[in-house]
């Protein structure tokens, strides 16, 4: 009798063992990302680009007289392209990987940091004077140049991903997840573009305050290109998304996941030969995963 406890005791032991796990992590998803980032634009002044582009003959001007403009929003974050893993945990009694928290890793791609200023100058010149022959109202005809100066400073970036996300139900064909993440790299390919436009034309206005543009004279057209320090850059983001499982029966489309994801996020990217700059705005991704366990 003891000799049957003993064997059945064993099997079951024996049995128990080889359903335990070994390794305390296990990758159980892929993510493949893609979406835009929203940021509100970056203050930027002509001095700044007087340091960018320290070389410039263009920016080596007088520019008395000439007013600026600047957008308040822009899409500085870009577009964004990310690849992902996701890692579960072993369980305590070390025989499944738990639902939750999942950690996930990769590498993620933006377009990058943008900055941007414009500036303009018109001056008109008295040119001729006309007397209509049948109203007798007078027609004053000036010459108009117009100067504009547009600059644009710009990168990508290629930073590291690391998040952990909190999902309802995994096995529910649809599900909702949260969590918080980073980001972390360096940028590259830094760079600034100074665009310089000169135009003449002329210009009829009447007594009435009316006014017409007769013509217009050639055009002036430069750029001027040149090469910026690569930084670095980092983001805390909150990502929040939505998980909807392609199929029900079929195991190859069980699979298979199409989600949205948005993540407000706080952005840091420094441009060496300025500062650090700080953005709020947030990140809209389309994305697919693949359940791997």
């Amino acid at each position: 009798m003891n000799f049957i406890l003993l064997i059945t005791f064993t099997a079951i032991k024996a049995q128990t063992d080889s359903s335990r796990v070994e390794h305390r992590m296990n990758i159980t998803n892929v993510y493949v990302l893609l979406g835009f980032a929203l940021h509100t634009r970056q203050v930027s002044t002509l001095s700044d680009f007087k340091k960018l582009a320290p070389e410039s003959i263009l920016l080596d001007s007088n520019f008395n007289g000439y007013s600026s403009s600047q957008n308040s929003f822009a899409d500085n974050g870009g577009f964004v392209f990310s690849t992902l893993v996701g890692i579960n945990f072993l369980n305590h009694t070390k025989t499944a990987y738990k639902a939750n928290p999942q950690l996930r890793l990769g590498v993620s791609y933006r377009s990058g940091l943008s900055l941007s200023r414009s500036l303009h100058k018109e001056t008109n010149t008295p040119y001729d004077t006309l007397t209509s022959s049948q109203t007798g109202e007078m027609i004053f005809i000036d010459s108009v140049t117009t100067d504009n100066y547009f600059m644009k400073y710009h990168n990508e970036q290629l930073r590291m991903h690391l998040s952990i996300i909190f999902r309802t139900n995994p096995k529910a064909r649809w599900s909702l997840y949260g969590g918080a993440g980073l980001t972390a790299g360096i940028n590259f390919n830094s760079h600034t573009e100074i665009n310089y436009s000169h135009q003449n034309s002329t210009r009829s206005k009447m007594n009435s305050g009316d006014y017409t543009v007769d013509s217009f004279g050639d055009n002036e057209f430069t750029t001027e290109e040149f090469n910026n320090k690569n930084g670095f850059g980092f983001s805390v983001f909150i990502p929040l998304g939505i998980d909807w499982r392609v199929g029900n029966k079929r195991e190859f489309w069980k699979r298979l996941h199409l989600y949205y994801e948005l993540s407000p996020e706080i952005d840091f990217t420094s441009v060496p030969e300025l500062r650090t700059f700080v953005s709020s705005g947030a990140i809209s991704n389309f994305g697919l995963r693949v359940s791997l366990d």
